[in-house]
């Protein structure tokens, strides 16, 4: 394990599983969602405030103050409600919520503000997106809480919690998914609610002219979804898997799908660090590779966003390969 960070696996692993079911716990005691628009339009609610904080207060309260988080959201982005009265909404939340602590307006804010980091090549950098698919969230479909951590540069752990997600495509159980994986030990599954021995996740295997079932975003504006066919098509028969969040990479690392794309509409987007860190580690530990949509190395290096109009293309290896030639690659820089 690199010297960025000093954690055995087991500690780790119980590290992130915690830290997404404290995450869980604030996004249910939330209750009804309802959007609050922020300043580059896109909706955030009380839930996705109050699973940060949650998330950064067990990170904290397991390895200290004194480690760096970039989370997706700011008390910057309080909505037009107002800063005081959308953070009185998230206290009431947290407080209602099994956090172990007593929360205040003050402290919602200076713990928002411990998630600010602005990232980079070196060191070990926590990454929160408390919750992924906030749209999939408000309409009842399927969203995630994402805990993941990079070190130096490139992810080396990661947990996604799937409240709406059962153990398998067939499972109809309301438990939820909890998946985590750490750089060299597999990728495993738990449920999100109630205790029970991990499983390890494997990809499904996939050869030249197979079918393929190919993961891809519900939301039009986050993904190209034409091109993205127009990618896969090529290498074999297409069914689509509309879903939200990073429970795509979770139906990846388990053999429910076969390859997940994601080429955004706009050139100039870079995609947020925390929307593919835990993700990018469990899919690559259940076997599967991972680069932009060219092929190249995904660097997690640059700071809270990715190269602009890279994209995500994450599959199994011989389809990876089928789809864009050459050698899959693992992220760029980091340990391995």
């Amino acid at each position: 394990m690199s010297e960025a960070i000093d954690i055995d696996s087991a500690s780790l692993a119980s590290i992130l599983q915690e830290a997404v079911r404290a995450g869980a716990d604030a996004v249910h005691a939330a209750g009804s969602p309802k959007a609050i628009q922020k300043s580059d339009s896109s909706p955030v609610t009380l839930a996705d405030f109050a699973g940060q904080c949650a998330i950064t207060e067990s990170l904290v309260r397991r390895l200290g103050s004194a480690i760096r988080i970039a989370g997706e959201e700011s008390a910057d982005e309080t909505g037009a409600a107002g800063e005081e009265e959308t953070l009185h909404g998230v206290t009431e939340v947290l407080n209602r919520a099994d956090t172990k602590m007593q929360w205040t307006i003050e402290r919602v804010r200076s713990t928002l503000a411990m998630s600010r980091d602005a990232g980079g090549a070196v060191g070990s950098l926590w990454t929160i997106d408390p919750i992924d698919g906030t749209k999939g969230y408000l309409r009842g479909g399927q969203f995630a809480i994402a805990v993941g951590l990079l070190v130096d540069g490139a992810p080396f752990a990661g947990a996604i919690g799937c409240p709406r997600l059962g153990l398998s495509s067939a499972a109809a159980d309301s438990q939820g998914t909890l998946a985590f994986a750490i750089r060299g030990r597999g990728a495993w599954q738990v449920p999100l609610k109630g205790a029970a021995a991990p499983t390890q996740m494997r990809a499904r295997s996939w050869s030249p002219g197979g079918a393929i079932r190919l993961a891809e975003s519900v939301e039009a504006a986050h993904s190209a979804h034409d091109r993205a066919l127009a990618m896969i098509s090529p290498a074999g028969s297409v069914t689509c898997l509309p879903m939200d969040s990073q429970a795509k990479y979770v139906l990846l690392a388990r053999g429910d799908a076969d390859c997940f794309v994601r080429l955004s509409p706009k050139p100039d987007y870079g995609e947020k660090i925390w929307d593919h860190a835990a993700g990018v580690v469990i899919a690559q530990e259940a076997g599967c590779a991972a680069s932009d949509a060219s092929g190249a190395p995904l660097d997690f290096r640059r700071g809270r966003s990715m190269h602009p109009g890279a994209g995500v293309f994450c599959a199994h290896p011989a389809l990876h390969s089928a789809v864009l030639g050459g050698r899959p690659q693992r992220p760029a820089g980091g340990t391995s």
